[in-house]
């Protein structure tokens, strides 16, 4: 090849050379500190549902929704598609009141509380600096439960005391009166405290609501749900609080056009008031066909029509801020109609079950056509457009026809609490991971990914008297088959307490069409599957194998106590099978599972299960009269590593000898955390992975562990980056598709995972490429003289060669 073109080729694969060589991407190498742990951050994957305890609608037609435990969520769409709030600023935080001036929104944080800001129409917020340690504090002594926007600068708000400030026993003063917040010039807020005529009770709900031209003058309705409704008048002096409704209320709403007040009460339905001189005049409004009374939580008009009335009912303390006095009963309802004022009676009602809390309706804003919000009824115009929330599964409904029917709303809203999260290393759902939220159980094929359609698994027990509790594990046989009535079964679920009071759980066999039926007829906590052989940790006491290809099933119960098995964990090591149950000792409460991360409890030791379960007895390895061991890890060479409930670790390096010998390892995490719920130990790069209620979830080397010995403060470090709450129920490690990812089971956030850097785990595919190995600025230079080098030659020897 003549020098005319092997230069010019030679000068091109240097360059590419070149090229190639800024993009290689660097090798994986286990890092030391944890903040390289993670590639990237938490993202948040799902399952939808969840409770919802607060929607709002914008003058931008944009949906906020929020969940009691934090989190909100934000649709532009009307609710077809939900998009987590993504604000670091609001980790914990959710919102419970709403109101807008200006464009600018002011919502009350739930959970951690606070006063908070937004000028981009929620899509990101601020904080408010009071200057009232009572509202600034984390958590805030109270949360703001109702706000009445006059402009951007001035503020009405009435709160409640903060359930999260007082669950460490802290004194909260009660405070029954309004808030006045005020911005000046500069920018910051000042506070005037205006205290009601009476002593404030610490059970108060206080709501609010206001009308700049009630009968001439503006009017600040307060409504105690302890103390009664008041109109407040004289606002620019010293108020002036009139009792107008002596009755334990709740929201109020304020018929601005017509000087007309509706309330609600708790045990005493709805109210219409009407002032009349000095006094007024009331008229009780009942939905038709109900008797009983628990909540009334809200009820106003509507916008196209100011005798067709919103309203809904809730049935207990779940959906409301509001105490249920013992011995009152009712139902969880929304519903609107026509109403005849003059009558008193109503023209139209429809009614749904759910909660029945807030409701937000939507309507058109200047410059747009009142038709494409409203639809024609025998009664008139009314909104076409509402949203409620709820429960679990009924998160957030819609309406698009006035109230006549609800329709699901909640695509996007990743809001669940997890009972747990299941990887399923074995059976026909292998490779699935099982997400088994309080409000049902959904399967990904991909690892989060996404969800399979259709697939949303409720188990409600045998019958209507024998129910089932919450679902806490799952497996799947080695092949479909046919058990008890259920074709084509591909899961198996456990349930178990709470409540103790159920008497329908156990192991469910179950199809993904939603059919289930009870094969054992214990309280189950977790399941561990060897092939066809379920081993069943029992919430009653006890260990159950159940055969699923045979249906046989006995006890493998001997030595264990009769407390409940809350831990099962087993690893083969030399040809034999180690199993190790983690019991809780106490009384377990009727009603709760916070236990499940106490003590006292003890640690229980067999070996050979497989292979002679009959002969097989259980010995006690580790007792305490205080905590108890919540999560265990057992690596392929006998070291055993768990997580005590007071946060230290229980380690052993041969949990195979006779007489183990156990080092009880500190973390610099006790006390710091109000739980310490799971642990997961990569034991490929020793790695140990802790998550808890408070700190959200840590990360350590296990061998600095084991040299650190008490030194203060620990080797952990958080594992946060990009999650939004720092409740974390329970952890699940898994190795697959080539990478290595971390799955956090939250509190009110549903499932979250990270992708992390570990010894041979590449990074998994996506659109985000790997960490890219940095090209030294000498490398550069050299390369580029090297060509202009080689250029220069070529063009010599071109020019040497022609004619």
């Amino acid at each position: 090849m003549g020098a005319k073109s092997a230069c010019p080729l030679l000068a091109f694969l240097l360059l590419v050379a070149l090229l190639s060589s800024a993009s290689v991407k660097a090798e994986v190498t286990l890092p030391r500190s944890a903040t390289d742990v993670a590639r990237g951050d938490w993202v948040s994957i799902g399952p939808d549902g969840g409770d919802m305890h607060f929607v709002f609608i914008t003058s931008e037609h944009t949906v906020i929704a929020s969940h009691g435990f934090g989190g909100a969520w934000r649709s532009t769409d009307m609710g077809n598609w939900w998009e987590l709030i993504d604000d670091p600023d609001l980790v914990d935080v959710g919102f419970i009141s709403m109101a807008e001036a200006g464009g600018v929104l002011f919502a009350g944080g739930s959970g951690e509380g606070g006063l908070w800001i937004s000028h981009d129409d929620g899509l990101s917020w601020d904080k408010i600096l009071t200057g009232l340690e009572s509202l600034d504090g984390t958590p805030s002594d109270y949360e703001v439960v109702s706000i009445v926007a006059l402009s951007e600068d001035h503020l009405f708000c009435s709160v409640r005391i903060n359930p999260a400030a007082t669950a460490s026993g802290e004194h909260v003063a009660p405070f029954e009166g309004v808030f006045e917040l005020i911005r000046g010039a500069g920018g910051s807020w000042t506070v005037v405290e205006h205290d009601p005529p009476f002593a404030p009770d610490p059970r108060a709900v206080v709501m609010i609501d206001y009308d700049e031209d009630f009968q001439g003058s503006p009017t600040l309705f307060v409504s105690s749900s302890v103390h009664g409704l008041f109109a407040v008048s004289n606002l620019a002096g010293t108020w002036s609080w009139d009792l107008i409704l002596d009755k334990p209320t709740t929201r109020v709403f304020v018929d601005k056009a017509n000087d007309v007040v509706y309330v609600g009460t708790i045990g005493e339905w709805f109210w219409r008031g009407v002032p009349s001189g000095p006094s007024w005049s009331w008229d009780q409004i009942v939905p038709q066909g109900e008797t009983d009374c628990a909540i009334a939580c809200f009820i106003r008009t509507d916008p196209y029509d100011p005798d067709r009335l919103w309203w809904g009912t809730v049935a207990s303390n779940r959906g409301s801020p509001y105490q249920l006095p013992s011995g009152l009963t009712g139902k969880s309802l929304r519903g609107v109609g026509k109403w005849d004022p003059i009558g008193k009676r109503w023209l139209s009602c429809f009614k749904a079950p759910g909660w029945g809390s807030v409701i937000a309706v939507d309507h058109h804003r200047p410059g747009e056509s009142p038709d494409d919000y409203r639809i024609r009824t025998a009664h008139g115009f009314a909104a076409k457009y509402a949203y409620v929330p709820g429960g679990g599964e009924a998160c957030i409904f819609k309406t698009e026809n006035g109230g006549k029917d609800w329709i699901r709303s909640y695509d996007g809203i990743y809001a669940d609490t997890m009972n747990e999260v299941v990887y399923l290393r074995e059976g026909v759902l292998a490779d699935h991971l099982v997400a088994i939220c309080v409000s049902g159980t959904q399967i990904s094929p991909d690892l989060g990914n996404s969800w399979l359609p259709g697939v949303e698994l409720q188990i409600y027990g045998v019958s209507p008297s024998e129910r089932a509790g919450y679902a806490w594990s799952a497996a799947s046989p080695p092949s479909i088959i046919h058990v008890a009535g259920v074709k084509d079964v591909e899961l198996f679920m456990a349930t178990g307490y709470p409540p103790t009071s159920f008497t329908g759980n156990g192991l469910y066999a179950v199809s993904l069409s939603g059919k289930y039926a009870r094969l054992t007829n214990e309280p189950v906590h977790k399941i561990v599957q060897v092939g066809w052989r379920l081993f069943l940790a029992l919430e009653s006491g006890g260990v159950r194998i159940y055969e699923a290809d045979t249906g046989t099933t006995y006890l493998a119960s001997t030595g264990l106590p009769s407390n409940g098995v809350f831990e099962l964990s087993y690893r083969e090591v030399g040809g034999l099978d180690w199993w190790f149950a983690s019991t809780y000792d106490g009384t377990i409460p009727p009603d709760s599972d916070s236990y499940f991360y106490r003590g006292p409890g003890s640690l229980y030791r067999a070996s050979g299960l497989l292979s002679s379960a009959a002969g097989v007895s259980w010995e006690e390895v580790y007792r305490s009269s205080v905590h108890r061991v919540v999560a265990i890890s057992l690596s392929g060479t006998g070291e055993f590593l768990g997580l005590l409930s007071d946060g230290r670790l229980l380690y052993t390096p041969d949990f195979k000898a006779s007489s183990i010998t156990w080092q009880v390892l500190t973390t610099g995490l006790e006390g710091k955390a109000a739980l310490f719920t799971d642990l997961e130990v990569d034991w490929g790069s020793r790695l140990v992975f802790i998550s808890t209620f408070g700190l959200g979830v840590l990360v350590a080397d296990l061998d600095a562990l084991l040299g650190s010995g008490a030194s203060p403060g620990g080797p952990f470090e958080e594992l946060n980056p990009g999650l939004l709450t720092r409740n974390v129920r329970n952890l699940l490690l898994v190795r697959a598709g080539g990478g290595a990812f971390l799955f956090a089971g939250t509190e009110g956030y549903s499932v979250w995972r990270l992708e992390l850097q570990l010894p041979g785990a590449p990074p998994a595919p996506g659109p985000s490429p790997g960490p890219m190995l940095p090209v030294p600025m000498e490398v550069l230079v050299a390369c580029a003289v090297a060509l202009v080098v080689i250029v220069v030659i070529a063009v010599l020897l071109i020019k040497r060669r022609s004619p």
